[in-house]
């Protein structure tokens, strides 16, 4: 059943409940359960779960210093003519 947030005009207070889609509004036809007001509950849109992300992993964080090892491998084992691409890739910027 999904969650559902709800806000009482009259207290202020946030709570949450689950219903069924069907019944999602009818805690909007109660008295607030905090402070027994009856017609100032309405839902809520409550806020978005946070997510976090390390911007600063790159290859050799993920792999432990391994991805730039191993292009060096493959670079020395590249004709002369690669060696360029390989260095300055699609962005233009080194490996490394």
């Amino acid at each position: 059943m999904p969650i559902y947030d709800y806000r009482c005009d009259g207290c202020g207070e946030i709570w949450e409940e689950n219903h069924s889609m069907a019944n999602s509004s009818k805690p909007c036809d109660a008295a607030c359960p905090h402070c027994t007001t009856k017609g100032k509950v309405k839902k809520h849109i409550g806020g978005f779960p946070a997510m976090s992300v390390d911007t600063t992993m790159s290859a050799d964080k993920k792999t432990d210093g391994m991805f730039s090892e191993r292009m060096q491998q493959i670079q020395d084992k590249l004709p002369d003519q690669y060696k360029d691409n390989l260095n300055h890739g699609l962005s233009g910027k080194k490996w490394r």
